[in-house]
């Protein structure tokens, strides 16, 4: 399946490169960025003989015309613009922002207005121990992120036993790579 990543300069583009490049099933098509006219060895020195790809400037019809699935590791507020258009041209969507994880009040409450309410019914939680079955139809996917994703494990199993109008507290730490970088 061929497969590309918008957002390819952070820290997620990056270990999706790695992930991907030797993959059994997907082949990496598109890798692209705000700017673009570069390669992906100059954004990320480790991959210096490891892979030399062209990174382009992101946009829906090199995309449409690249891939069947994509993966849009950019930051929050930005994916969901782009999503809406690749989705309305059949490309399948994994957003690894918050822009599709949550209800549209809580999405609201904490971030900005959502530019696509329509698509925002459709995402499937890619927490694949829990969605198996939807994710395997899936046109959207919204990834979870590493603090729910190491809450959500450890809980879940727990919620019948559980007294749920009691306040459940995580609290949980983050190294640097949970701080971003710029795009």
């Amino acid at each position: 399946m061929s497969v590309g990543i918008v957002g390819a300069s952070g820290y997620t583009g990056l270990e999706l490169v790695k992930m991907l490049i030797n993959h059994p099933r997907f082949v990496l098509k598109y890798l692209a960025t705000t700017t673009g006219d570069t390669v992906i060895e100059q954004l990320h020195p480790s991959l210096v003989d490891v892979i030399s790809y062209p990174v382009e400037k992101a946009s829906v019809e090199s995309v449409v015309e690249n891939c069947e699935i994509v993966f849009l590791a950019l930051p929050h507020k930005a994916s969901m613009g782009f999503a809406k258009d690749l989705i309305k041209q059949g490309v399948k969507v994994v957003d690894l922002s918050a822009d599709y994880r949550l209800d549209l009040e809580t999405y609201e409450k904490h971030y900005c207005e959502h530019e696509d309410k329509d698509n925002l019914d459709n995402a499937v939680y890619g927490l694949i121990e829990y969605y198996r079955e939807e994710l395997k139809t899936a046109k959207l996917v919204a990834g979870p992120g590493c603090y729910p994703t190491a809450t959500l494990l450890g809980i879940l199993p727990f919620i019948p036993y559980i007294d749920t109008s009691i306040p459940l507290f995580v609290d949980a730490k983050s190294g640097v790579s949970g701080a971003g970088k710029k795009l």
